[in-house]
């Protein structure tokens, strides 16, 4: 097109009047490279053209400006501004390199899945393994949290996970299951990290999955259990202190029924008491009062029928002799669930009413503090009522009717012969049946 344009010059003569500076190199230059080389565009001056010639006025190289149409590659000499030349087939097989089979694909998805499964599955199972194992034991001793638990069996299971990386991969192998054959170039291609990559996520979803397996047998809510009766003792343990300042008993101690052993096990006692002690529940007042869920009031203990000299001459091996007693159950759901019980009242004296319905009082709140969190309120008063409401055992208050009488009898003979009457009775208030009775 430039040939035409200026008169049908050939190439060289072309190139020597639009590149004198250049000569011969033009031509390394656009042999020597594969890439596009900038052609040249004749540029117009300002100045006016003084020469007929149309090329005079490109003779100075200065006034060219390069353009990428018009030099191609070693194919042409001419100046044209044909297509680009594509590469050298030689070229495009060196870039481009051949991709993965089908089958070596699905090898690699299997080579990188499998090690995953057992990662995830070593990693979940030492994890909840361990964390329920804090859980129930460090976390209890030291009052921390359900979270602290579960951040130490992570920290362990990672640990355990870096010395059983070899493990999993050669357990692997052994199994033949190994990645194919491939360059670096082939594992670059998308098409094979998508295959490796996708087989690691199923792998470690599916251990993880399988690493849960120890959720079928644990107990979920045994670390929370022992926290609660943990603060639960600890509650009751002041708890008793106070009553048995509060009262004036010379020892004072908590027992809760044992469902499995059929007795009565400690839950808290005052310190001139020991720990950890069982009371059987045919034994002495304290069985019978819960078997019976009546409390007991016992001025003289020594003078009752289930007075047992080897249990209350010397209490649980403490050097107490037990004379004053106050026993009351407490209850849960409306069965009985233990009993506190009162020894002794300081300076020789015994437990009034007004005893009474303090430790009552004292029953119902415990029971309350008992119960899960699930009790609704009508169960809680209607515990705080039957414990409120628990009438005493009759036929253990011999000695109260005892004292009674030493009290009565006289000033009725005093009323007696004051009066000169010939007889004198006292007459009590029968509630229940609303009528009077003496005794």
């Amino acid at each position: 097109q430039a040939r035409q344009a200026l008169g049908g010059f050939g190439h060289t003569s072309l190139r020597r009047a639009m590149f004198p500076g250049l000569r011969g190199k033009t031509r390394r230059i656009c042999r020597g490279s594969q890439r596009h080389l900038p052609a040249v565009l004749p540029v117009r001056k300002a100045a006016p053209v003084t020469s007929a010639w149309p090329w005079s006025s490109y003779h100075n190289s200065e006034s060219l400006r390069v353009d990428a149409s018009l030099c191609r590659g070693p194919q042409s000499r001419g100046l044209s501004a044909a297509a680009p030349v594509e590469e050298p087939p030689e070229a495009s097989e060196e870039l481009l390199p051949e991709p993965p089979t089908s089958e070596q694909l699905r090898m690699l998805w299997i080579a990188s899945a499998l090690p995953f499964v057992g990662f995830g599955f070593l990693d979940n199972f030492l994890m909840i393994l361990s964390g329920d194992l804090i859980d129930a034991t460090l976390c209890v001793r030291f009052s921390l949290s359900t979270m602290a638990a579960a951040a130490i069996g992570n920290t362990i299971s990672d640990a355990a996970g870096i010395f059983s990386g070899g493990v999993v991969e050669g357990v692997a192998r052994k199994f033949g299951v190994e990645e194919p054959p491939l360059s670096n170039e082939q594992r670059k291609l998308p098409s094979t990290k998508y295959s490796q990559y996708s087989g690691q996520l199923v792998g470690i979803l599916v251990g993880c999955i399988l690493g849960c397996c120890p959720l079928l047998w644990i107990d979920p809510y045994e670390g929370e259990r022992l926290k609660h009766e943990k603060e639960r003792y600890e509650v009751l343990q002041t708890v008793i202190n106070k009553v048995g300042d509060m009262l004036q008993a010379e020892a004072a101690f908590l027992m809760m029924k044992d469902e499995s052993r059929d007795d009565l096990a400690s839950a808290s006692q005052t310190p001139n008491l020991p720990k950890n002690f069982r009371w059987s529940l045919s034994d002495g007042f304290i069985g019978h009062v819960t078997s019976t869920g009546q409390f007991v009031n016992i001025i003289d203990a020594q003078e009752e029928t289930l007075y047992r000299p080897h249990l209350h001459d010397n209490l649980l091996g403490s050097g107490i002799r037990v004379n004053s007693l106050l026993c009351m159950p407490i209850f849960t759901k409306g069965k009985v669930r233990g009993v506190i019980a009162l020894i002794n009242k300081a300076n020789g004296s015994w437990f009034s009413q007004k005893d009474e319905d303090i430790l009552s009082a004292v029953c119902s709140h415990i029971s309350v503090a008992m119960s899960d969190d699930k009790h609704n309120f009508d169960e809680i008063i209607e515990t705080c009522e039957q414990s409120m409401t628990t009438s005493g055992a009759a036929e253990w208050s011999r000695s109260a009717r005892r004292i009674a009488n030493n009290l009565y009898l006289p000033a009725l003979e005093g009323i007696r012969t004051v009066l000169g009457a010939e007889a004198v009775t006292l007459m009590l208030v029968d509630q229940t049946n609303q009528d009077l009775y003496t005794e």
